[in-house]
Order: C-alpha cells, then structure tokens, then sequence
C-alpha cells in the first residue's frame, strides 16, 4: 500500500485507545485483500491479509468485519483473503525478558509465523496490539528493539509487508499533543526508530472542528491520520480524516466501523506553513500598494530606501513594514521588490548583486500609462548609469483606478 506498508519492513501505527486504531487496521487489511484503496491509500499489491487481533474473540472480530464490508459495500464474498486470528485463542510471544541473557527470542514462534504467512502468499500481517505479542519490558530500548526485530524477520522470511499497532503514552493521548508527533507512542523509543514508517492517529480537537464548521459534539466522530516518519519513500504532504459510522447488522446490532472522510484532507504542516505566509504577503502586498497610490504620483524617481522611510513615518506604514528598529531594511527592500516586480518575476538575486556593488542605488519610478492606470519600474543605478534590472509590470493598482 503505498506510503503505508513497504514489503520485507515494519510499519508502526501510533494512537490513543478507543480512537479508531483497530478499525483502520481492518480497512487496510480489506483494502489490500481485495485491491480497493477504502482506506484513501492506492494499493500496488492485491494479496491475502493475515489480520491478528490480540486482544478481541473471533466473534467480535467478526462482527467488526460485517460492519466495516457494509460501511464500504464491500460484499463479504470478497474479503476471501481476509485471514483473521484471534489472541484470545491463539496467543503468542515471540520475545521473553531474562534476568541473564536480558532477552529472550522465540525463533520457534518467528518460523512457525514465516512458514503461514509464506503457505498462504500473505502480502501483510497486521499485529493489533503490539503489547500483546512480547514480554518484556515496553521501557527498555534493548528489549524492545529485540521485539521489532523479530516481527522483521518474520517479514524478511515471509517477504510481506508488517503493521503493529502501538498505543501512545498518556501525554500523547493528550488531544492537544500535535498530530504526526511519532514521540506520543509510549515505551522505548527503539519501536520508533526500527519502524520504517510511522503513522499517527487521533481523534479531532476543537480547534480542527471549529476550522472545518464541524459541531463541537461531533469532532469525536472523526479521526485524523498523519504520517510521522518514512525513511523509504517521500513523507505524506496531507493527512487524512476518517468518519466514524454506526453500522446496523442483520441482528440489528450496532458497530462501529470507519470511512475516509469526504471533503476533509487536511494540509501538512508545510502547505499550512506556506498558506500562511501567502496570506501574510498578500495582505502585506494590498497595504503597501495603496501607501504607495497615497505618496507618489506619475513621474516621480524616488529612490527605494526614501520611499521606505517616508512610508514608516506615517502610522499606517508602520503598521505594515513596522519601524526601522523592528524589521532590517534590507528585508523590507527584499519584500518591497517582490510586491513591485513580482509580475515581472524578476530573479532576487539579480537585485541582491547590484544593491551590494558600491555607489549602486535602486531607484522605483512611477508612471501612466494610456489607459490611464499608474505603472511602476524598478531600476538599478550605478555611478551615473542606468541598468534596467526590471521591464515594466502591469499596474497592480487596478482595485483602486
């Protein structure tokens, strides 16, 4: 599945309890078995799934399948290469603390796993939770890596994909812990760091409902998905969101089961990083653009740093470019030029080389053109000459005219 599970590695699935975790798995292990990207992720490999809940009966199980087939309308004769084991009756460890030798391995239980998994051309083997299948002390790196590893070679000798779920610690079952924060899983920090992907998952805060117009008593029906960590394919640039749903089943019990929400991929940090400082610009562009229709006139020649300085005597362009002791006049130059140039992309370090000659002055000229609407050009002057650095730019005063 692609940016969820590479063949031959370990995935690690980080979340809070009751937030969701278990039912994902299931989407994924449908979503591979039967070639259909329910979970929002494009499948590069259809094959059976061997989907082991440790802690659930197999009828419980069973009815979580029901309910996630019909929240997907997924006919059940299709989830054939849907292996499911329950840890109820099938538990196993595969790693054991020793006073002596501090760990031992189950290489039996790691064989008798490959072996299955290889008989039956298994393409994942999700493990749900990853507590269950150890005893050793969650808090001890050495301990816990010995863990990871032996879950890789069940993956290595199988050649197939493998997906723990892990629960987070109690500081990152906080919902105001930042989402893709890989550090909120609880234990050792060896899981994270064997792990070829991360995702986290948690439930949406009240912020997130206010900016999506979601009713505050309805964000805990939705579930937010980020990458954490991918150390062999590009990181997610977007996270996903999940809707819970009450499935009715022919017993007319009521269970839960999870779909990609319509309409609700959230941006990553960068694009929200990005959205912010465009909008920052922009705003910034509109307030200097109308100083500038204020203090000059067609045919002024006024060099750049002047009209700075004339624009931060005036309350308003303090407001916006702020005063000389708040923000370098080399970064206001910078910003100036782009808000001048920018439908002339000029390249900044064409500006940057001739402010920095000696005697170079950077001079913005305002002029009419025919149709009436004021036009500006930014040129460089050097000891008398005059290097055009930027053509003439359509007016961005139209609002305005």
């Amino acid at each position: 599945m692609q940016n969820r599970y590479l063949k031959g590695q370990v995935s690690l699935l980080v979340s809070p309890g009751g937030s969701g975790k278990s039912k994902l798995g299931l989407v994924d292990a449908a979503a591979i078995a039967t070639g259909k990207p329910l979970s929002g992720f494009d499948v590069m490999e259809k094959g059976p799934v061997w989907y082991y809940n440790m802690e659930d009966p197999i009828d419980e199980i069973q009815r979580r399948i029901l309910a996630m087939s019909l929240c997907h309308q997924v006919p059940t004769p299709l989830l054939k290469d849907l292996l499911i084991t329950s840890g109820r009756e099938r538990p196993f460890s595969l790693c054991k603390a020793d006073p002596k030798t501090g760990v031992v391995i189950n290489h039996d239980q790691i064989n008798i796993m490959a072996q299955h998994a290889k008989d039956n051309k298994i393409k994942l083997l999700i493990c749900d939770p990853v507590v269950r299948t150890h005893e050793v002390n969650e808090n001890d790196n050495m301990q816990m890596d010995r863990v990871v590893w032996a879950f890789q070679q069940i993956a290595l000798k199988a050649n197939c994909a493998i997906g723990l779920v892990h629960h987070t610690s109690k500081v990152g079952a906080d919902p105001k812990q930042e989402a893709g924060d890989m550090h909120s899983s609880r234990g050792a920090t060896a899981v994270l760091n064997a792990a070829r992907i991360v995702y986290t998952m948690r439930t949406m805060t009240t912020k997130e409902a206010k900016k999506l117009n979601i009713p505050d008593p309805r964000k805990g029906w939705y579930i937010r998905l980020d990458s954490a960590k991918a150390n062999m394919h590009p990181p997610a640039n977007k996270a996903f969101w999940y809707e819970l749903h009450n499935m009715t089943l022919p017993n007319t019990d009521e269970v839960g089961a999870i779909k990609v929400a319509p309409d609700m991929v959230v941006k990553g940090a960068q694009d929200i990083k990005d959205e912010v400082e465009d909008r920052e610009f922009l705003e910034l562009k509109n307030k200097v653009l109308k100083l500038l229709y204020k203090h000059m006139k067609p045919g002024d020649d006024k060099p750049l740093t002047k009209v700075i300085k004339t624009l931060q005597s005036t309350k308003p362009g303090r407001e916006a470019l702020g005063s000389d002791t708040d923000k370098s006049k080399l970064t206001l130059i910078n910003k100036i030029k782009r808000i001048i140039g920018e439908a002339a992309q000029y390249e900044e370090k064409v500006f940057t080389l001739y402010q920095a000659r000696k005697g170079a002055t950077t001079v913005l000229k305002c002029r009419q053109n025919m149709a009436g609407k004021r036009e500006h050009e930014l040129e460089v002057f050097k000891e008398g000459n005059a290097n055009n650095v930027v053509p003439k730019i359509q007016s961005d005063y139209d609002f305005l005219n």
